[in-house]
């Protein structure tokens, strides 16, 4: 680096500065990029640009660098600002972006913030990240910025990938080999280059290449399987071959529920012998692509393919026509259900419901389903990872594990800003077509949190569960602070994901403890966000990890509470049975519950059941202090679970279901 010195007490304070920024910055990047760290270190302080300082009345006005191309820019140019700004104007802003040209870091920060959050910001059960591509041929450039501007939390981000250097372009092509990486939508560039024309090449081969790639294993496939005939099919599953049976799932790293369901079922197929194989992310900016699923069928010929909450007609002809396919539905996606002439279900296609309320109520009589069965398919117990550990000493009185809403997501947003980026996407419809102004949105919303915060524990589960009382209320609610009750508007309250129905959830989980610990019930509560409720602050332990960690807290606990939105039989349920710990449960009136404990467990006799939140202090108080009435429910509810829920036996019933229909 080769500073013109306007002034060199000024100089030599502003190098100080530079040396002591870029340090901080080389501090954090050691940690988190240390191949990065080790490429740029023998750069510094052999920088190629030249700095000078623009003063004015001996203070410095402004920042002159030149770059080896001679390329001249100053920090406070307000026009390149706009002119900079300009190129970002139009571009819908959440989407994967590719920016070549550290520039002055105008770009990179407009560019991190807005695309923060997941691609689907309304959905708080998605841990998704969009991956932002930062491309710099020029080290000197990338050192620059290091010593003007604090990038910790940009280097803390793991969704920002760097291709820095002379090597930059090779190793994009390296990275972009992997099937599931996901492209850039939109190619930001801060200056002219050659090398920004050889990278956009680069990226479109690797398009090619990957098409390609798709179009050969989806043809090779497709000849294995059609080559099939139905007595084959027949003598596989009903293990009449001399080799296991091969079962792929396929599933996503962005919901853990959905993450172990998977993991759980697949557990139940290799107690009964099968070959398995779980398809699913690496990492949370990638997206499992169709050649990485083609590619994995090819490899390995399964002889089930089981997706959860998903059809064949949505994987793009990823999944052959003749391979027996199950969907096991775990949640009900409007997009999945939408009527098409060209999605109806063949006689490969197994459609398995978590809830038997749902095949109950009809919500599967539409034409896609083609008056196909639909079968039942509870979850079940991982009996490799829940288990009761004998002669475990019980130090935890009350155990609750469970999420709650991120602050932004909910009501709690209303206390922080800036709220483009809090904003869920019908409130940017709302706002930005002027039905709503952001004002008017968040005295409603003020409103409606001073209201709710009223009710009472049986007022929360009706409006969540019963959609006649909660559209009565609303529409009542709007006319009293005069807004009109348009669908639009609705819109802002209907979904299972908009505030105020995530607002119910969280206050449903959280007002029976929050009355317990008013009550001096010393309480462990395990998951995200607890903080929220002041009162329950001390008892918030972090997040309990799936798997042995959270067997061994509830083999510790004297009474495991589970507290669930509108369903009882659901996966912490059974993991508690699994584990042979005593479940005291909330009660959900049974038609209402998408899947019910009382179909198969009796309260009192194999776990227990509250109303509210008095109810739930009663039987707290009782069955700490009945430990042989406690033990005995405990022992009668685990062995009731084990003999019907593990996940074996659930194993067992999709593959005769599919041997006795295909």
């Amino acid at each position: 680096m080769q500073p013109i010195r306007s002034d060199l007490s000024l100089y030599a304070q502003f190098n100080r500065n530079l040396d002591a920024m870029l340090q901080k910055n080389l501090q954090q990047l050691r940690v988190t990029h240390p191949e990065l760290t080790a490429q740029i270190l023998p750069h510094v302080g052999l920088e190629t640009y030249r700095l000078k300082l623009i003063l004015q009345n001996n203070t410095v006005e402004d920042i002159e660098v030149t770059y080896a191309d001679g390329q001249v820019l100053r920090l406070n140019d307000k026009q390149k600002q706009e002119e900079d700004l300009k190129k970002l104007e139009d571009i819908p802003l959440r989407q994967v972006f590719l920016l070549f040209g550290i520039h002055l870091g105008i770009f990179l920060d407009i560019i991190f913030n807005a695309t923060k959050n997941t691609f689907y910001p309304a959905y708080p059960h998605l841990n998704m990240h969009i991956p932002f591509y930062v491309v710099e041929p020029d080290i000197s450039r990338f050192l620059f910025l290091m010593r003007m501007v604090d990038l910790t939390e940009i280097f803390q981000s793991k969704r920002i990938y760097f291709f820095i250097g002379v090597n930059c372009l090779e190793n994009v092509k390296i990275f972009f080999t992997n099937p599931d990486v996901r492209y850039p939508m939109q190619i930001i560039s801060s200056y002219k280059s050659i090398i920004l024309d050889k990278l956009i090449q680069i990226i479109e081969d690797g398009q090619h290449r990957k098409k390609a790639n798709s179009d050969y294993y989806h043809q090779k496939n497709n000849e294995y399987y059609e080559s099939r005939s139905r007595d084959e099919w027949h003598s596989i599953l009903k293990g009449e071959i001399h080799r296991p049976l091969r079962i792929m799932v396929s599933t996503s790293l962005y919901t853990s529920f959905l993450q172990y369901a998977a993991r759980d079922l697949l557990s139940g197929f290799k107690r009964l012998g099968c070959e398995t194989v779980l398809l699913m992310e690496n990492d949370h900016t990638h997206l499992l692509s169709n050649l990485s699923v083609l590619q994995k069928i090819y490899l390995f010929h399964p002889d089930i393919f089981i997706i959860l909450d998903h059809f064949r007609w949505e994987q793009d002809k990823a999944i052959p026509d003749k391979i027996p396919l199950v969907s096991w539905i775990q949640d009900i996606l409007p997009w999945s259900f939408k009527e098409d002439p060209d999605h109806r279900l063949t006689d490969y296609d197994f459609v398995f419901s978590f809830s038997k309320y749902w095949i109950e109520s009809g919500l599967f009589n539409v034409p896609i389903f083609n008056n196909r069965k639909i079968h039942f398919l509870p979850v079940g117990i991982n009996c490799d990872i829940y288990y009761k550990k004998e002669n475990q000493k019980k130090d935890i009185d009350i155990l609750y594990v469970s999420h709650i809403t991120d602050p932004e997501l909910n009501f709690n947003f209303l206390n922080d800003i800036p709220y483009q980026y809090k904003l869920h996407p019908p409130e940017f419809h709302i706002t930005e077509k002027k039905i709503l102004s952001i004002d008017t949105l968040l005295h409603m919303y003020k409103e409606l949190y001073e209201q709710v915060k009223k009710f009472d524990y049986s007022e929360l589960w009706q409006m969540l569960l019963i959609e006649k009382h909660r559209l009565q209320f609303l529409n009542q609610f709007l006319q009293n602070i005069n807004i009109p009750s348009t669908p639009e508007i609705h819109t802002l309250f209907v979904t299972n994901e908009s505030r105020f129905i995530l607002h119910l959830i969280d206050l449903i989980k959280a007002k029976p403890l929050i009355y317990l610990a008013q009550n001096n019930i010393p309480l462990h509560i395990y998951g995200s966000n607890w903080g929220q409720f002041e009162h329950l602050r001390p008892f918030a332990m972090g997040t309990a990890k799936n798997g042995e960690f959270l067997n061994d807290l509830m083999n510790r606990s004297r009474i495991c509470i589970n507290n669930s939105g509108g369903t009882s039989l659901h996966m912490r349920t059974l993991e508690i049975f699994g584990c042979g710990a005593f479940l005291l449960t909330r009660e959900i009136p049974k038609e209402l519950d998408t899947c019910s404990v009382l179909d198969y467990f009796t309260d009192g006799v194999d776990m227990v059941l509250f109303k509210d939140e008095k109810d739930l202090l009663i039987k707290v108080q009782y069955y700490l202090t009945h430990e042989e009435e406690r033990e005995a429910i405990a022992k009668q509810g685990m062995q009731k679970a084990l003999s019907i829920f593990g996940y074996d036996i659930l194993a067992k019933h999709v593959i005769d279901t599919i041997a006795n229909e295909l």
